[in-house]
């Protein structure tokens, strides 16, 4: 069965920009984990992780990178700024 809920980022390009998928299905549990190399899409797919979070407060959001660091989250941030038109929620990531 296919899931009609949920959210899909295809990583794959036709360069050197392609990375892994981000899935976020809600009919599926458990660990999950989207790997982007920070190539191009890493924006959006912490801006999309951003929302999610604030969205689902019982949903834990993980990374390796650092959520106040300059050049990790920070575009991501700056994306759901944009986007929304305010700072995300969120005071930080797990780590």
């Amino acid at each position: 069965m296919v899931s009609t809920t949920g959210i899909r980022l295809n990583g794959s390009s036709k360069d050197d920009n392609d990375h892994e998928t981000l899935v976020i299905d809600p009919e599926e549990s458990g660990f999950a984990f989207c790997k982007t190399a920070r190539k191009p899409y890493d924006a959006v797919v912490c801006a999309i992780l951003i929302r999610t979070a604030e969205l689902n407060p019982g949903l834990e959001i993980s990374s390796d990178g650092e959520w106040d660091a300059e050049d990790e989250w920070s575009v991501g941030k700056a994306l759901y700024t944009t986007a929304l038109g305010y700072m995300p929620k969120l005071k930080g990531l797990a780590q």
